[in-house]
């Protein structure tokens, strides 16, 4: 994963012309009943086109690579974005589960709800630090 941080953020760096993304390292208490929960998380949030890469282990498991999230609301400094994944289950089969994602970057707070699909809802909360 490092290795993949590094690569993304020189490719970042080398295209940004103005302000670089902030970044931020989120740590998560998840309170999951069906093991659908965040632990962690890093968002890259780029004031110049207002725009949010996100990388926790689903995305890293199915993408690979930090994903472009769907923005609903670009703060600072209350941000809500989303985004959607297609995962395998355990029975050989695949699952579509959405995230919502809330961060209080005045706070340092952060939220994830995870909806897999089967009326319910996962959530974590957590806080977030700022790597610049």
């Amino acid at each position: 994963m490092y290795k993949l941080l590094t690569s993304l953020m020189l490719i970042m760096v080398g295209g940004a012309v103005f302000a670089a993304p902030i970044r931020y390292d989120c740590k998560l208490q998840s309170y999951s009943n069906h093991g659908w929960g965040v632990k962690e998380a890093i968002y890259w949030f780029d004031p110049a086109d207002q725009s949010i890469l996100a990388l926790d282990p689903y995305i890293q498991h199915v993408a690979k690579d930090p994903i472009r999230v769907k923005v609903e609301t670009f703060g600072p400094p209350i941000y809500k974005f989303s985004y959607t994944l297609k995962l395998r289950t355990r029975q050989s089969g695949t699952i579509r589960v959405s995230f919502g994602v809330r961060f209080n970057a005045q706070e340092n707070r952060l939220t994830i709800e995870a909806f897999p699909g089967n009326n319910s809802r996962e959530r974590s909360t957590g806080s977030c630090t700022l790597r610049g």
